[in-house]
């Protein structure tokens, strides 16, 4: 098997393993934070929930990368993609704790991906 394929699988192995211990963690802290997703008209859940799947994986995957070669390389050759993306998660924390209108988070939704599409990102793995 290529070694590039073997890196990338063990990175994903330890991000994943990153997540699985940061969970527990951002679990309990998020209600200090004011992260807490409370039901209401719109919701499905019935109990109040820490909406924190996003930070806890972005966060993870931050902490991996400081020690992997491979994954710096990337981040620096994708720095509009990794830039955006961050954006997107404080955008979404952002909205979770305060609440932004549907018309602004559009907005700076649609003002990041005109940032990749200006800056010619493009996924061409699929």
């Amino acid at each position: 098997m290529n070694t590039l394929i073997i890196q990338l699988l063990l990175l994903a192995a330890i991000t994943f393993a990153t997540v699985l211990l940061l969970f527990p963690i951002a679990i309990k802290i998020s209600p200090y934070l004011g992260l807490v997703d409370h039901p209401d008209f719109r919701k499905f859940h019935q109990n109040p929930i820490p909406p924190i799947g996003g930070l806890v994986i972005v966060s993870s995957l931050a902490i991996v990368s400081i020690f992997s070669p491979q994954l710096r390389s990337f981040i620096l050759s994708q720095s509009v993609f990794i830039v955006t993306a961050l954006f997107l998660t404080v955008i979404g924390v952002i909205d979770d704790r305060i609440g932004l209108s549907p018309r602004l988070r559009l907005v700076l939704q649609l003002a990041c991906a005109l940032a990749m599409t200006l800056n010619d990102v493009r996924l061409v793995s699929f």
